[in-house]
């Protein structure tokens, strides 16, 4: 007996039961690979995780001002770009 599911099978409490199937293909853009290589590249040179970033600012590791500076940068200029980027 599955969960949401009497013994004949009927659903329980009008729950609708998500299958693979539901779920919407998505299109490849080339700005995905573009997007992960840069994120990828500045982790990389900066050895910081954007993640806990305000953990390390706050723990001293000052080295994480650059990793900080530049995400601030980065948003922005995604924020002036946005309407000519291709999404």
């Amino acid at each position: 007996m599955r969960k949401g599911t009497d013994e004949q099978g009927n659903q329980l409490n009008n729950s609708k039961q998500t299958t693979i199937n539901d779920v919407d293909d998505k299109t490849f853009n080339k700005g995905q690979i573009y997007g992960g290589l840069i994120f990828g590249l500045g982790w990389a040179i900066t050895g910081a995780c954007p993640g806990p970033l305000f953990a390390q600012i706050g723990s001293g590791f000052m080295a994480v001002f650059i990793t900080f500076i530049s995400a601030v940068a980065g948003t922005w200029l995604y924020g002036a770009l946005k309407n000519k980027l291709p999404h």
